[in-house]
């Protein structure tokens, strides 16, 4: 398989190879990478095969170090716990942490049944609650990787707790110190708290990342590097407690020393972040602010514009309508001129086969005309087309008593009846 670049990696196997390294201290980049490719970028499966290679390299310095060859009594506690997962089942055990207090219902139950750590974690809460009962610090539900950075993200210390019931001062240790309300209201209230059992896997796994020999054992971690707290990695040891020999007042005040030493600076990093994500947040208000000014500023221009071309097309058609008035009226007037020149030659009174027409224009108003008996109808209809407005191409021509409607310009005015003297109105078709 060939060398992944670390530019290639997406946003979610970066974050997995910073967990990686923090829960490993490992800080070869490329190596790490191979280690992650290896086993399918699964966190879990890469961290154990890396410490499992680790502690094989070192297995003579490792067996003297095993904490299960050192300080061993025979406690009955061990075969408490080995009873009742041997004797109630896996599953019971689900149904027992599910209906403890558990507000996520059974969808927490089926991710914790499908992730090894978390298992590990809801078997030791239960075993250890079996022997100190339910007044303890309140232990963080994640693997340990997730919980590092868990810590980190909330600018938090973390405790680790590692738990051992093979060591003489772990039951004491539980009884008198770490279970009181004094140190578990304190702890809850400071610090997130993550335990598990150096007797299980994962607690075997991150004893010896964090170097622990004597128990019970308890070490405060800086997750990440904080301005302020020298760090020699993803993940400090700011105080380690082992053994087990300290009292309640001891241990607050232990812990006490570290938020009192280190606290400050953690808080001044939440602090500023938050100033960071605020003046983030601000920016992207101001630039959404102004995006919305700005649009809202093309759309009134748009709407100016708009309204300026329709403005401009109005004008336009204003124009084009008076010009096209005044068009027909200087055509219609031209009409009239020529038809005034044609109809100008009107018969003298004592010319014979004259007709004399009275005529009711559009307007009621009654005009007189002499015409010839063989003068035509369009003579007529010429005649009253220089009278009035409205050409009488729009008109038409009748008699009254009896009804007739003349609407042939051809026809002579002898011929149509309009001799020796008519009277016709004009009306609109």
């Amino acid at each position: 398989m060939g060398t992944v670049d670390i530019d290639s990696l997406n946003e979610q196997q970066l974050q997995t190879l910073a967990q990686f390294q923090s829960i490993t201290n490992y800080e070869d980049i490329n190596r790490s990478i191979q280690v992650l490719v290896n086993h399918n970028w699964n966190l879990d499966a890469s961290t154990n095969a890396f410490i499992a290679q680790s502690q094989s390299s070192s297995s003579g310095s490792s067996s003297n170090n095993n904490p299960n060859n050192t300080n061993i009594i025979n406690n009955n506690n061990q075969g408490w716990a080995s009873y009742v997962y041997n004797s109630i089942g896996i599953n019971t055990i689900w149904r027992l942490l599910g209906l403890r207090g558990n507000n996520n219902g059974n969808n927490n139950n089926n991710a914790t049944q499908s992730n090894p750590d978390l298992q590990a974690n809801a078997r030791f809460l239960l075993h250890f609650e079996g022997q100190y009962g339910n007044t303890h610090p309140r232990f963080i539900d994640l693997s340990y990787a997730n919980a590092v950075d868990r810590a980190k993200k909330e600018f938090k210390f973390l405790i680790v707790y590692l738990h051992s019931d093979l060591h003489y001062n772990t039951h004491p240790f539980c009884v008198n110190t770490l279970c009181s309300t004094t140190v578990t209201d304190f702890i809850n209230d400071n610090f997130f708290f993550w335990a598990a059992s150096i007797q299980m896997s994962q607690g075997f796994q991150v004893n010896n990342i964090l170097g622990g020999t004597t128990y019970p054992f308890l070490a405060v971690l800086l997750c990440g590097t904080t301005p302020g707290i020298p760090s020699n990695g993803p993940v400090t040891i700011l105080e380690k407690i082992e053994g087990g020999n300290i009292n309640e007042e001891e241990l607050i005040q232990r812990l006490s020393t570290v938020l009192e030493t280190w606290g400050q600076a953690l808080i001044n990093a939440r602090l500023d972040k938050e100033e960071r994500e605020v003046a983030r947040r601000l920016r992207e208000e101001q630039d959404m602010a102004y995006e919305e000014s700005l649009r809202a500023d093309q759309e009134k221009e748009r709407k100016a514009q708009e309204e300026m071309e329709r403005i401009k097309l109005e004008e336009e058609k204003l124009k084009f309508e008076e010009n096209e008035r005044i068009r027909k009226e200087e055509e219609r007037k031209r009409e009239q001129e020529e038809k005034a020149r044609r109809v100008a030659d009107e018969p003298e009174p004592n010319e014979t086969d004259v007709t004399k027409f009275i005529i009711r224009l559009l307007d009621g108003s009654k005009i007189q005309r002499r015409f010839r008996g063989e003068d035509t109808l369009q003579k007529v209809f010429d005649f009253i087309d220089t009278k009035q407005d409205v050409p009488m191409s729009q008109c038409q021509l009748s008699t009254n008593y009896p009804k007739k409607v003349f609407s042939d310009p051809t026809v002579t005015l002898k011929s149509a009846g309009l001799t020796p003297q008519a009277m016709v109105f004009v009306s609109e078709k």
